[in-house]
């Protein structure tokens, strides 16, 4: 078991030497064995945090490559072509999920990590260490300016997968919350390949010239949707999903 260290002296020097985890030690604050003892703790838990990150990445992985993997279920309610272009309008029911949120940075910058942290829940991080498959696809709801630019606020989603829908484990990451979404119709366009922020973009704006401006759908946001793990390359599906307003 480890021990406490607690200590009240004052910081006196003027060369702090770094331990880790942002803390500082200061030269004059201990003697040299109560100064170990605080290396040791640190280190100590520095080791077990990095251990269980590992554990973390590695059930993840385990269960995106040998774990089910479900679709989430829609109902198709029309398939249209205009100007060659083709999308879909479906029908999906309420459900839950499993969301993590970001602001102050990029869709580029972040939506990897978002889409990691739910993974990692659903391959165990969770208080059962319940390997739980996965669903496809994560949703990504996205919050664009009038010029089509994306703000810097996203929020990832994950559909519960169908075993755990009524009592879905609590995730260890305090970041990840489980929130009833309500049932949608969405219009829906599919692409291929790798897709960031400027590839959602260019579809989204596809897909807004294709229904037209009098088309009754929800402006303020939609969603970038992905389909495969970051490590297929290739046959790649990704949609972007625009809400349509109910009569």
């Amino acid at each position: 078991a480890r021990k406490a260290h607690t200590h009240t002296h004052t910081a006196l020097s003027d060369h702090p030497e770094q331990l880790g985890f942002g803390t500082t030690i200061h030269q004059r604050e201990f003697g040299s064995t109560e100064a170990d003892c605080v290396s040791a703790s640190l280190q100590e838990i520095q080791q077990d945090t990095e251990e269980t990150h590992t554990l973390s990445m590695f059930g993840m992985i385990k269960n995106s490559l040998f774990g089910t993997t479900e679709e989430v279920e829609y109902k198709l309610l029309a398939t249209e072509t205009k100007d060659g272009v083709s999308y879909e309008v479906r029908r999906y029911d309420a459900a839950k999920y499993a969301c993590v949120s970001s602001e102050g940075r990029s869709f580029d910058q972040v939506s990897g990590e978002l889409v990691r942290r739910l993974l990692m829940y659903t391959g165990g991080s969770n208080d059962q260490g319940e390997a739980m498959g996965t669903t496809i696809p994560i949703v990504i709801t996205v919050f664009p300016r009038d010029d089509g630019v994306m703000t810097r606020r996203l929020v990832a989603g994950m559909q519960i997968p169908n075993s755990y829908r009524n009592e879905p484990p609590t995730p260890t990451d305090s970041g990840i919350r489980i929130e009833d979404r309500p049932g949608m119709t969405v219009y829906t366009l599919q692409f291929g390949g790798f897709a960031g922020e400027s590839e959602y973009r260019a579809q989204a704006a596809r897909l807004i010239r294709t229904l037209g401006e009098g088309a009754p759908y929800q402006r303020k946001h939609y969603f970038c949707c992905t389909y495969d793990p970051p490590i297929k390359p290739y046959s790649r599906r990704n949609e972007v999903w625009f809400i349509q307003e109910e009569p």
